[in-house]
Parts: C-alpha cells; structure tokens; sequence
C-alpha cells in the first residue's frame, strides 16, 4: 500500500510510521490531507470511492498512470479517457487492498 500511494502514484510522501504496519502518508500538493494506511489487510475492499484528492493537471497525470506499470496491485480503472462532468473532470483508481479512489482537477 504504501509503495502505491508514494513511489507509483507519487501523490503522497510518507510522514509518520505508528508501528505494527500503520503509517500516515501526506499529499505532496496539500499537507492537510494525510491518509492513514495499514500494511495489514484486514477489512473488506469497497467499490464506493473511499476519498477523493484535487490535483491541478488532471490530464498530466491521466497519461502517466495510464502509461506506467503499477506493480504493487494497485490499478487505474479509468482506462478510456478522463470523466467529464459540469464541475470538472475526473479518473477512478483502486488501491492494492481494493479500495477505489478519485482524483479530480475542478473547473473553478
């Protein structure tokens, strides 16, 4: 989990190891927005987006991950291009625990 969210988003960096397999990461873009992510896979995977982070260039970003080969378990489910709604635009990924996420660039 934490490979995925640092070095193959690289979204986050990690900040704080609390032991026994949890840590909190942080977003490069905003450091109030931290997760807190356990190496320990102890829940069940939800398909309802668990958060949601604003990034400043969507499609950059698209490009990258769509181009890059995530190892960790972790997968882009956008695959056919970007989301687009009136409030801006959007892609949906799952974490390696099965989690999705959305990463959105707003037009205002």
């Amino acid at each position: 989990m934490l490979r995925f969210y640092t070095d193959e988003l690289e979204l986050f960096i990690f900040d704080t190891d609390f032991g026994m397999g949890n840590c909190r990461i942080t977003s490069k873009e905003n450091s109030h927005f931290a997760l807190v992510i356990s190496t320990q896979e102890s829940h069940t995977p939800n398909d309802h987006p668990i958060f949601s982070i604003n990034v400043n260039d969507i499609e950059i970003l698209y490009k990258y991950y769509r181009n890059k080969d995530i190892t960790s378990g972790g997968d882009l489910i956008s695959k056919n291009g970007i989301f687009e709604y009136p409030a801006g635009r959007s892609i949906t990924l799952r974490d390696p625990a099965g989690n999705t996420f959305i990463i959105q660039q707003n037009f205002y």
